[in-house]
C-alpha cells in the first residue's frame, strides 16, 4: 500500500516538486517493512540475516556483533534525525533497486537504507588501528548526511563476502611487442571491469614517430635500411 501511495505521489511531482519528498518518504516506509519481513529490524540483525544468506563477510559480521548496541544506536540516531528524508524520490528508488542486499530466493531486501550505509561504513573499518569503531562512526556520519558517498564498486561490496572495491585501474599502455601486448592489456581491462570498475590506460610507454622499435636499431639505421611504406598501386585506367 506505502509503494502504491509513493507512486501516486510521484505522478504530481511535475505540479509541485515537494512530492518527491513525500514519495521518497512513503518508500522508505515500505522498505523498512519489505527488510523487517526477512528480519532485518535492527542493523545488528540485518548484517546477522546477510552472513546467514552467504553475503556477509565474516570479518564485518564479527565486527558489527562486537559492537551491535552502538551501532545500532548510530543507524537510529541517523533514522531519528531525518537522514532518509536527505533521499529523493528518484535516488531512494534507485538504492532500493540496485544497492541494497537482498535475500537470494525472495528478492526481499534484508537492509534498510541506513543499514546499507552503515555496512558500507563497517567493511571499510581498518580494526588494527584499534580505532575502528570511532572511525566506522565518522564515516557513518559523512554518509549519511550525503557529505560524502564512495565510488559504486565501494558500495556495492563493501563489507560483503567479494571484497573488491576499487573504482577505478591504471593499466600500461602496449609496449613494444604491439600485438602482444596489446592482447593483453584488453583482456586485463576487461577481466577487471567486470565486478563495476573501470579503467585508466598510461600512454607512458608509447613510442614517439621515428623512435626506435627495438633496442638493436638506432632511429637513422632504421630509416636507411628500411624501405618507406607506399599503399599498393592500383592498375592504370589510361589508355597505352
Amino acid at each position: 500500500m506505502r509503494s502504491l501511495a509513493a507512486e501516486a505521489a510521484v505522478y504530481l511531482v511535475a505540479e509541485e516538486p515537494e512530492y518527491s519528498r513525500l514519495a521518497a518518504r512513503l518508500l522508505a516506509q515500505a522498505i523498512r517493512r519489505e527488510a523487517a519481513y526477512q528480519g532485518a529490524v535492527s542493523f545488528p540483525a540485518s548484517v546477522a540475516t546477510g552472513h546467514r544468506l552467504g553475503l556477509i563477510a565474516d570479518r564485518t559480521a564479527a565486527f558489527v556483533a562486537g559492537h551491535a548496541e552502538r551501532l545500532d544506536a548510530l543507524a537510529e540516531e541517523a533514522v531519528v534525525s531525518g537522514a532518509d528524508d536527505r533521499f529523493g524520490y528518484f535516488g531512494l528508488r534507485t538504492l532500493h533497486s540496485r544497492y541494497l542486499l537482498r535475500h537470494p530466493v525472495t528478492r526481499d531486501v534484508i537492509e534498510t537504507p541506513q543499514h546499507f550505509l552503515l555496512r558500507v561504513a563497517c567493511g571499510l573499518a581498518d580494526e588494527s588501528s584499534g580505532r575502528a569503531l570511532e572511525e566506522v562512526a565518522e564515516l557513518y556520519r559523512l554518509i549519511s548526511t550525503l557529505a560524502y558517498l564512495p565510488s559504486s564498486p565501494t558500495l556495492f561490496n563493501s563489507g560483503t563476502r567479494h571484497p573488491q572495491m576499487s573504482s577505478c585501474y591504471l593499466l600500461d599502455s602496449p609496449g613494444t611487442s604491439w600485438t602482444r601486448s596489446t592482447s593483453g592489456t584488453t583482456r586485463s581491462r576487461a577481466c577487471r571491469s567486470t565486478p563495476a570498475a573501470s579503467g585508466c590506460r598510461s600512454r607512458g610507454s608509447v613510442r614517439g614517430g621515428r623512435s626506435s622499435a627495438a633496442p638493436t636499431a638506432t632511429p637513422a639505421a632504421s630509416c636507411r635500411s628500411s624501405r618507406p611504406w607506399t599503399p599498393r598501386s592500383r592498375p592504370s585506367t589510361r589508355a597505352a
